[in-house]
């Protein structure tokens, strides 16, 4: 569980039309204004996202000043671009920053027509930047979860219903020792994290394969079976749970962990 409780409600009145700029080259991305109270440059905030078919990329880097929301609407090749603007008007987009617990979070919901919701081909692609995080929440279905420079408790539940998941990607430098659930329905899951990070891990793909490999730090009680790899993590006991029902689940703990490439081999 995040670091803090984070509340998934989100003021309706706060949910606008996904207007893009729809041309011969296709869509282009539009920055959603934030509401909420203005926060100081470089501050910390926690992040909690629902997306209701798509995927989202939140990146935490001390480049940006203040967090930004930029989405993007991908509509099924050969839409025709009436039909796209159509589209956009019935898809909504809003965030907010509340205060919460003693912190900040920034709260992103995207929510379509119940025209659109029938069907799973059009999609929303919701990015994130903010100079720091302390913490990440995010409900998605349909496409990727890449998280890159995050801290703090981390959650993500990708895919839900009648809806497909999709892969997750989790890369950061800083030691994680909160907790962390990454869950998907479908696709491969990584958590790629740096050193003196600690936890009690929890690795199962219920029909590929569990790794963990640890190039710094210290494992201990290790129990790997096929499918499910169990350890503990320089003497650490939040939980970090990964769990995937088709693909390959797998840590990684290694020196430069935000900026290396993971291999398409498992190790």
């Amino acid at each position: 569980m995040p670091a803090r409780s984070i509340s998934r409600r989100l003021t309706l009145a706060l949910l606008v039309p996904l207007v893009l700029i729809v041309g011969c080259k296709g869509p282009s991305k539009r920055q959603v204004e934030i509401d909420g109270p203005a926060l100081e440059p470089g501050r910390s905030v926690a992040v909690d996202v629902t997306n209701f078919n798509g995927s989202v990329r939140v990146k935490v880097s001390d480049r940006y000043k203040e967090p930004t929301v930029r989405v993007r609407l991908e509509a099924p090749g050969g839409t025709r671009l009436s039909t796209k603007k159509t589209l956009q008007k019935s898809i909504y987009v809003g965030a907010e920053i509340v205060q919460q617990e003693g912190g900040s979070v920034l709260r992103v919901l995207s929510r379509p027509s119940e025209e659109v919701a029938r069907s799973t081909e059009t999609k929303v692609k919701i990015d994130i930047r903010l100079p720091k995080c302390d913490g990440v929440l995010v409900h998605n279905s349909g496409g990727i979860v890449r998280l890159l420079g995050v801290t703090g408790g981390i959650q993500v539940e990708n895919g839900s219903g009648a809806t497909a998941g999709g892969d997750i990607d989790l890369r950061t430098g800083d030691p994680l020792v909160d907790p962390v659930a990454l869950m998907t329905t479908e696709g491969n899951v990584l958590l790629q994290m740096g050193p003196n990070s600690r936890g009690a891990l929890d690795i199962t793909s219920e029909s590929g394969d569990a790794m963990v490999r640890a190039y710094v730090g210290r494992l201990s009680d290790i129990k790997p079976t096929a499918g499910h790899w169990t350890g503990t993590l320089n003497d650490g006991s939040n939980p970090i749970m990964l769990r995937t029902a088709k693909g390959t689940a797998r840590v990684l703990i290694m020196e430069n962990a935000a900026t290396s490439t993971p291999t398409k081999r498992p190790y």
